[in-house]
């Protein structure tokens, strides 16, 4: 999958290397549900091992040198018939501000609604985390709810907000 900057490719086993050194960041652990901190040897090779068939998940690369920024995919939901999934991304801190959320974020939604056969697709993020906030609203995403201390993230209480987006038309 390409946008204008990114090459979205499939995550394989050899990203681990990558996967641990931006995901290590405690700044993007800190700001990323799921990704533990310290990040620590073995955990990229077995979370990249975990993923399963209902997981399209990708390595976010650059255009011109093919470096590995961060990371998105869609989960889709296990509920039989269910054409949902459950959009996720992280970025090295190097690349944040710089728009390549919104562009991986938007290839993907394309994906979701045209290659999976999704009807919809949705989202969370700390409420603490605008930047996050922004990528979900400029790829379409609909803000539904916030939810007081919904989930524990590196010892602490977290806010999330919650999205959706439905497949046009």
């Amino acid at each position: 999958m390409k946008s204008a900057r990114l090459i979205l490719r499939p995550i394989r086993l050899e990203d681990a290397r990558s996967v641990q050194r931006l995901a290590g960041d405690r700044e993007v652990a800190a700001n990323a549900a799921g990704i533990p901190y310290p990040f620590e040897d073995g955990m990229a090779e077995a979370w990249i091992s975990s993923l399963d068939e209902r997981s399209h998940v990708f390595a976010i690369c650059l255009t011109g040198s093919g470096e590995m920024i961060g990371a998105a995919g869609l989960v889709e939901a296990a509920k039989e018939h269910s054409r949902t999934a459950e959009l996720s991304y992280w970025m090295g801190r190097p690349y944040w501000g710089r728009g390549f959320g919104t562009e991986a974020a938007q290839a993907l939604v394309r994906y979701g609604f045209e290659t999976l056969g999704l009807e919809s697709i949705h989202a969370n993020c700390f409420s603490r985390n605008p930047g996050s906030r922004r990528v979900l609203e400029k790829a379409g995403f609909r803000h539904i709810g916030h939810e007081e201390k919904a989930l524990q993230h590196l010892g602490q209480a977290e806010d999330l907000e919650r999205f959706t987006l439905m497949r046009p038309g």
